[in-house]
């Protein structure tokens, strides 16, 4: 696994494990070995006889078609099998390996290459990697001589595509042809969902996301973890067919399963028959979560549930406890657990790795999609510059990150943007020098690093003492606006805060948006900008909150907030989206 980037599945409404079993002694073999060239015709042998080695080497051919057997047997359809079948064919086809003992990962490697340099999509590069890897798991499940580093090989990327969405403009355009009432509903719902227009026509009442799946799906992403919510039935609304891609999705496209587990668990063939098998095969393979979440129904009562009771309750979900403050405190302990584990794993398979984590605060605008984390804010950031919710859900889940980055023995952190510029100091504040935790940050095609060489800052800092005694502080650093000036001084005042001092930093040249011209230069005027504030602060005495409203690079944001750690609490402030005017973001520190 190169990075956390594949999501979370996760469902309303979890066969035994495969890869614990053993073959016991003397248990008969199961399929009749190829025949020599020119050798005397083998005695017949019983229905079901193993494969058995010819010199000494397991062929290919003879261990795929027991495979192949086994998918029929497990209940996979045809068309998945042909599937599976294609791809490894065309393996063989294309110069693979005759026998098991020599498929490696430089094997495997160099077919992948092969079909990169043929032109062959993402996707479909991936799925040769699929079907070869899952071959090759089968193949040491059932005990038969597999190189280790096949299974351990990582799969190759697969570009996330940006699609083309229509601008705010063009939506209330298409909403205001609509007319009001229904037409205007079902068009709300054909782009704000992405269904089309024939699952909108055979949708049904109990088959619209719930609150509480939402909420889920919420505290994951603000967490870093990209989700993916299933709440409905497959089969009466797209037909058996689906069936096949849901268990794709599940097993090949996720790193993890939650499970909201009911009393009426059981009456959905969808969940109980396809879904939980297939990510309890996903989390036999390893390297896979599956966390129950037991939502009105206790552990003992789904013990009795078959066929996957038992194993649900051995997997150790969360128990959600009564009332909606209950469910809600499910939800973080939930997205908890998965990021723990998840990190968990990523610092296994990469110690010497910076963790990438990426932040997202408005609906519009591309993240780093190589990331392992994108913080996905853009609904808290939308709500609170709306007036419509409060910052606590965005300053609990980077209390909870940062506690499992250190519990995780990650090094190093690395973060990219775009975002909001509170959202980028509240991130270096979170992972500041106190953690331990070096950080890079990225501006354009370069990596800032907060430590380093510095540069002189070239900046113009002014003081000045407004009330002797009050204890809070505005701080405004116009780098590239110097309108932010005199915009800050007015919401200051409109917030009624005691100010008893203010420092305004502006480029001796002149405000724009090249002012820094390098890492160095930035950590120079980081050095200048803490410098003054601890010099000012014990002149005044101003030990309260410090006001900080911004005009830089979202980089030098982070590097600034890495910094300011230690000066107690701190105020963000942005603009208001369409208005003139700046509101309160975040708080951070001051506990």
């Amino acid at each position: 696994m190169e990075n956390i980037q594949k999501p979370l599945w996760k469902s309303q409404t979890v066969n035994s494990p495969l890869g614990g079993l053993r073959r016991s002694p003397g248990r008969p073999p199961k399929v009749a070995p190829l025949r020599l060239g020119g050798a005397a015709a083998a005695p017949p042998v019983a229905v079901g006889v193993r494969v058995q080695p010819l010199r000494g080497l397991h062929p290919v051919r003879a261990l795929l078609r027991e495979w192949l057997l086994e998918l029929k047997v497990m209940g996979r359809s045809q068309r998945t099998i042909d599937w599976y079948q294609q791809k490894m064919d065309w393996y063989r086809r294309s110069g693979g390996v005759e026998n098991l003992e020599e498929l490696n990962a430089f094997e495997l490697k160099r077919f992948l290459a092969e079909q990169q340099e043929r032109g062959l999509s993402d996707n479909t590069i991936h799925g040769f990697f699929q079907v070869i890897k899952s071959f090759a798991n089968w193949c040491a499940r059932e005990e038969y001589p597999v190189d280790p580093s096949v299974v351990r090989m990582r799969p190759p990327k697969v570009a996330l595509k940006e699609m083309t969405t229509y601008t705010a403009e063009q939506v209330q355009a298409i909403f205001d042809t609509a007319k009001v009432g229904w037409p205007q509903l079902a068009v709300k719902i054909l782009l704000g969902t992405g269904i089309r227009v024939g699952e909108l026509c055979n949708l049904l009442l109990e088959d619209v996301e719930d609150d509480e799946v939402l909420q889920l799906s919420a505290e994951c992403r603000r967490r870093g973890l990209r989700t993916i919510v299933d709440v409905s039935d497959p089969e009466r609304l797209l037909g058996q067919a689906q069936y096949d891609v849901l268990r794709h999705i599940i097993k090949d496209e996720c790193d993890g399963f939650i499970l909201h587990v009911t009393r009426d668990i059981v009456d959905s063939d969808c969940a109980w028959n396809v879904e939980v098998p297939a990510a309890l095969e996903a989390f036999d393979n390893g390297g896979y979560d599956f966390i129950p979440f037991f939502r009105d129904i206790s552990p003992g009562q789904t013990s009795v549930l078959e066929p996957h009771g038992r194993r649900l309750v051995s997997l150790a979900g969360v128990v959600v406890g009564s009332g909606a403050e209950g469910v809600s405190t499910g939800h973080i302990e939930l997205a908890n657990a998965a990021l723990v584990s998840r990190l968990r794993l990523w610092a296994k398979n990469f110690p010497e790795r910076s963790l990438g984590l990426a932040i997202r605060t408005r609906e519009t605008g591309a993240n780093d999609n190589a990331a392992d984390l994108i913080l996905d804010w853009s609904d808290d950031y939308k709500g609170i510059l709306e007036g419509r919710s409060t910052e606590e859900p965005i300053a609990r889940a980077l209390r909870d990150l940062s506690r499992a980055v250190s519990s995780s023995g990650i090094r190093a952190v690395r973060i990219s943007g775009p975002a909001h510029l509170s959202a980028g100091v509240a991130l270096g504040f979170t992972f500041n020098r106190a953690t331990g935790h070096p950080i890079q940050v990225a501006h354009g095609k370069d990596w800032w690093s907060a430590d380093g060489d510095v540069t002189p800052s070239g900046l113009r800092i002014v003081k000045q003492q407004l009330n002797p005694g009050a204890p809070d502080l505005l701080l405004t650093i116009a780098l590239s606006r110097p309108e932010l000036v005199s915009a800050a001084d007015r919401a200051i005042g409109s917030v009624g805060s005691p100010i008893g001092g203010r420092i305004v930093v502006q480029p001796e040249l002149g405000a724009s948006r090249e002012a820094i011209e390098s890492p160095a230069h930035s950590r120079g005027m980081v050095r200048d900008v803490t410098n003054a504030l601890m010099v000012a602060r014990a002149e005044w005495g101003t030990r309260g909150t410090i006001h900080l409203f911004l005009a830089t690079p979202l980089a030098f944001a982070v590097l600034l907030g890495y910094s300011l750690n230690g000066f107690g609490a701190l105020a963000l402030y942005e603009l208001r989206p369409g208005q003139q005017e700046y509101m309160r973001t975040l708080t951070l520190g001051g506990e």
